[in-house]
């Protein structure tokens, strides 16, 4: 008996402990479903193990020659099978929090990645799910020029968080909140930052937490360490590092911007949209930088979109994109043109609103099964922004916006009132639900949720397919008020908001 539980239960178990705590010590590094996987497999091997142990010693302890010795041995291991089953037993209750996990789904969501003016800013929205420390080191790595990172989130995931701080550290990108707030986990992408910037966001610190049962691998003094470790690392002070982690994970602790300042968590003002202000270039200057490409000359020129152009060239002049090529403008001031070019389909030709709409269902279809994510944004207007877009597309997409912004105002005899296609509109849109199998509320939601799954994308290919169905002259007119939803009416174009 005493080879079987010396050697087979105590040695062997905390040979097994050990690797297992050593393994388990570098899971901040790894997806969340990696370590779901292995947190999982370290429950069922360690229950197999200990079964063979408890059974193993038990049966030895019958050939105890002590009475009193073979009792204490066999409590202990009744005891150490009643942990067992109570831990077989916690993983079987925390199954439908661990199953989509496994499966590299988070219950918590994923949050909203994304590059805005031409791969110079990238935005992060909402919470940090799994995966997502990939998904934020491939659109950083797509974005060389990236110097500033706008975040938006209540926290989410830690290990994510670590591995996004140090992709945000090596980067040397410049973290601003100019509105929203930054909680958990995020206060370590925004900590890491070179330059820190902020005004009004909210600040909310506390310990990190683990998954399901991941003390057992990893334990939460780990967690602090390594949290504190890359706070002090960016910069930010020892104590008030010390103070975030003594607050309980159920508890948020909300600093003041002077405590934040005095911190170096907070090194300056965030100015919206950019947390920067570089000089302002002349008007002339500007002009002449626009005229260098037809596109933005269009947009200048145009009645229709002169508060547009307005803030391209302010757009511009934050970045000090004074003198910079014609490509450069184009791309930092896509949401731009890409607005005035959308409010111009409203009042485009039949054959203009076809192409914008082919064109847009053959992106959305490649895009269906590789970023359904981005759907959000097509169909019916210019997307503000779409790094997905092979070279060709993105002339062909640049050609559609230019004939839109140059066309000639449609005669009074063309012009659209909304009611007379509201029941049209009505139909449409409730067959594109039921052939995606969505429910309005479905829909609803996808504004808020930026198109997490494939349903979003489903819905808007369904919704394509549907109009272009359409009679000639009804999808013409219908495209023209789908296009007008949202935005400002060309002036030579009567859209009245009645109707559905």
């Amino acid at each position: 008996m005493a080879q079987s539980y010396w050697v087979g239960f105590w040695l062997v178990g905390v040979a097994i402990n050990v690797a297992l705590y050593v393994a388990g010590g570098d899971l901040e590094s790894h997806t969340t479903s990696y370590n779901m996987w292995f947190a999982l497999g370290a429950v069922l091997v360690g229950a197999l193990i200990g079964i063979w142990q408890i059974v193993g010693v038990w049966r030895a302890a019958a050939h105890a020659s002590r009475r009193v010795w073979r009792g204490l041995v066999r409590l202990h291991m009744a005891l150490v099978a009643s942990a067992l089953v109570l831990a077989v037993l916690f993983v079987g209750v925390m199954i439908d929090q661990i199953a989509p996990l496994l499966a590299g789904i988070d219950p918590l969501g994923s949050a909203s990645i994304e590059t805005l003016r031409g791969g110079r800013v990238v935005s992060l929205r909402g919470p940090i799910g799994s995966g997502d420390a990939q998904r934020f080191a491939a659109v950083m790595q797509r974005s060389p020029n990236a110097k500033l990172l706008l975040l938006d989130s209540p926290g989410g995931r830690i290990n994510e968080a670590f591995q996004m701080a140090d992709v945000v550290a090596a980067r040397g990108v410049t973290t601003a909140i100019v509105q929203g707030r930054c909680a958990s986990a995020c206060t370590l992408l925004f900590a890491n930052g070179k330059d820190r910037l902020s005004s009004k966001a909210v600040f909310g610190f506390h310990r990190p937490g683990g998954l399901p049962g991941s003390q057992v691998l990893l334990r939460v003094s780990k967690l602090d360490e390594v949290f504190r470790t890359k706070l002090v690392r960016a910069g930010i002070d020892g104590a008030f590092a010390d103070r975030g982690l003594a607050v309980p994970t159920s508890s948020l602790w909300t600093p003041t911007i002077e405590e934040l300042t005095a911190a170096h968590v907070v090194t300056g003002p965030a100015v919206a949209p950019l947390g920067v202000a570089l000089a302002q270039p002349p008007q002339a200057q500007l002009e002449r930088d626009f005229a260098s490409s037809q596109l933005l000359e269009a947009m200048r020129t145009s009645k229709r979109s002169n508060a547009i152009w307005l803030t391209a060239a302010s757009v511009a002049a934050t970045y000090g994109l004074a003198g910079a090529s014609a490509a450069d403008l184009e791309a930092a001031t896509r949401p731009e043109w890409g607005h005035a070019a959308s409010l111009a389909m409203t009042g485009a030709d039949a054959a203009q609103l076809d192409r914008l709409m082919q064109h847009s269902l053959e992106i959305m279809r490649a895009q269906q099964a590789t970023a359904p994510q981005l759907c959000h944004a097509r169909l019916m207007r210019f997307p503000v922004e779409d790094t997905s877009l092979s070279p060709a597309q993105q002339a062909r997409e640049r050609e559609i916006a230019l004939a839109a912004l140059t066309a000639e105002p449609l005669p009074a005899s063309q012009r659209v009132v909304i009611e007379t296609v509201a029941g049209l509109k009505t139909e449409v849109l409730a067959r594109a639900r039921a052939k995606a199998k969505v429910s309005e509320a479905d829909v609803a939601s996808f504004t808020t949720r930026r198109g997490r799954d494939d349903a979003h994308c489903r819905y808007k290919i369904a919704l394509g397919e549907e109009l272009a169905a359409l009679p000639d002259a009804q999808r013409t007119r219908l495209l023209r008020v789908l296009n007008g939803t949202g935005v400002f009416a060309r002036p030579d174009l009567t859209i009245t908001t009645g109707g559905t």
